[in-house]
Formats: C-alpha cells, structure tokens, sequence
C-alpha cells in the first residue's frame, strides 16, 4: 500500500497565492462572492473573499 506524505513538505504562499489569482474567474462563473483562506503559517491566517465584477446594465 502507497503511503502518503513520506516527504511532508510546505509549499509556503504559493497555494493561497494560486488560489486568490484564479478565485475571480471562479467568482464570475458562480456569479458569487468565492472565499479563500491561507492557514499555513499558525501564527498568521488570511482571508479574501473576491466578488464577481459588476456588470452595468444598459437601459
């Protein structure tokens, strides 16, 4: 059986920067506000939350 995690390494901001970078793609196709949560350091935790851009209408 394959184990998991043998190296156990850390990534630092890169995933929550990946994340945030693609969350406004993500918030226009759902047409809703997408959180993203960075809790890899136990001593910092950040939280965005993008919105989608609005569209204006035209009358």
């Amino acid at each position: 059986m394959p184990q998991v995690d043998v190296a156990g390494g850390t990534c630092g901001a890169l995933p929550f920067q990946a994340a945030l970078a693609l969350a406004p793609f993500q918030a226009v196709e759902l047409d809703a506000p997408v959180p993203c949560l960075s809790n890899e350091d136990p001593s910092r935790r950040c939280v965005a939350l993008p919105w989608p851009a609005a569209v204006p209408q035209s009358q």
